[in-house]
């Protein structure tokens, strides 16, 4: 029997109303005002925006974060809007997630159980569920990266290729951690969905397209030609330094930034602070394989730790609802591996994926704040895998 796609769509729509009721409501419990320095940079780079016009200049250091947050957060300003505005609009954003995690489920599983398994799953899990209400760029991440992926997944298609580079471009203005994976993407593409020269030009166009201003606007203030940020020296220094033991983000009492460059010229001490970073990181990594490699280990384990390693946030509550929340979908996800043995052409891109992104941060910082991202694609692969394992439910097709 087949069921209709409006059963699916409804489905999604009942899971996006819930994820929103829940953020926004956690949102005026925990987090109404300006709680974290991160929250404090996004917002006031957003004022600088709407204040100074700063975005072919300097702009603060805006070219340490990627422009698609700030500029959210600068439009919401320029509209007369306030932090609590700002915070229920990225309560919005990050409750949409709920429809690409859903539908990449569904493209794993032909059946709307996976769909609504993973779309609920999404609207009611607590590290996204908190993290979406808070001035960052997580809240845009976790529904464009699904995103890119549900693309990518579909049935080859006049506009899915585009559809694939649009999103691509979309997340990599969100964060830049996605952009050395999209070659991978590409191969991957001309293998399991037999993309030729032309649809790989398209996507590659849709991407170029959107990330084009921010390349000009890099090279109208650096002389440089980057797509990503001067930012990058920052995560690396940090996580590579005599003073790391653990692999985590730094902390008040490091002296890792003595000596740190201090020019007149905002832009040109931008830069070389960016180079200075990535030279003593370098350094410090080729004097020290071996610490290094111990380095990479720990933060491996802090990356997929079954809850936060930061002391401020270690109460048996939170460790609870970290254990709760993500451990039985990190089982059922790995589970996935035999329960969708047949769809590995499939959930092979998301284990590519995920593969790399622990890479990326076993060489930066580990934490569960970066692993965040990852888990809207694993709750996909345990709601497919929770529906293959409850039966194929009535009318099982694929949406296209």
């Amino acid at each position: 029997m087949r069921h209709d796609p409006t059963d699916i769509r409804r489905i999604l729509l009942l899971a996006f109303i819930t994820a929103l009721v829940a953020r926004v409501g956690c949102m005026l419990l925990f987090n109404q005002h300006i709680a974290f320095a991160d929250e404090g940079r996004f917002w006031g780079r957003g004022h600088s925006l709407v204040t100074e016009h700063t975005l072919w200049g300097p702009g603060g250091g805006l070219g340490s974060d990627m422009p698609l947050a700030p500029l959210f957060f600068a439009l919401v300003q320029f509209l007369g809007g306030s932090v609590l505005a700002g915070k229920l609009l990225t309560c919005v954003a990050g409750s949409l997630a709920v429809f690409p995690v859903g539908l990449v489920a569904h493209r794993l599983h032909d059946s709307p159980r996976a769909a609504g398994f993973a779309a609920f799953a999404a609207a009611l899990y607590p590290t996204h569920v908190y993290f979406s209400g808070l001035l960052l760029s997580e809240p845009f991440f976790f529904t464009l990266l699904p995103a890119v992926f549900l693309a990518l997944l579909a049935e080859p298609g006049p506009a899915h290729a585009p559809r694939a580079g649009f999103a691509a471009g979309l997340a990599h203005l969100a964060r830049p951690t996605l952009l050395y994976f999209l070659p991978v993407a590409a191969a991957w593409a001309w293998l399991a969905r037999r993309w030729n020269l032309r649809r790989t030009l398209l996507a590659a166009l849709a991407f170029a397209v959107l990330v084009a201003p921010w390349a000009v606007r890099n090279w109208n203030v650096y002389h440089r030609f980057m797509i990503t940020t001067t930012g990058s020296g920052q995560v690396l220094w940090e996580g590579n330094n005599p003073w790391n033991e653990d692999g985590g983000v730094a902390r008040p009492e490091w002296g890792y930034l003595e000596g740190l460059p201090d020019g007149p010229d905002p832009v040109q001490r931008e830069l070389e602070r960016d180079d200075w970073k990535k030279q003593k990181a370098e350094a410090f990594i080729k004097e020290n394989p071996g610490r290094f490699a111990r380095l990479a280990v720990n933060k491996f384990l802090r990356f997929w730790a079954l809850w936060p390693s930061a002391e401020s946030i270690t109460s048996w509550k939170v460790r609870t609802v970290s254990v709760l929340s993500f451990g039985p979908v990190l089982l059922l996800a790995l589970a996935s591996l035999r329960v969708l043995r047949d769809r590995f052409r499939d959930t092979s891109l998301l284990w590519l994926f995920m593969g790399y992104y622990t890479a990326l941060h076993m060489v930066t910082i580990g934490s569960i704040r970066y692993r965040l991202p990852l888990d809207g694609l694993l709750i996909a692969l345990a709601a497919a895998a929770l529906a293959r394992l409850a039966g194929p439910g009535p009318g099982a097709r694929r949406l296209r």
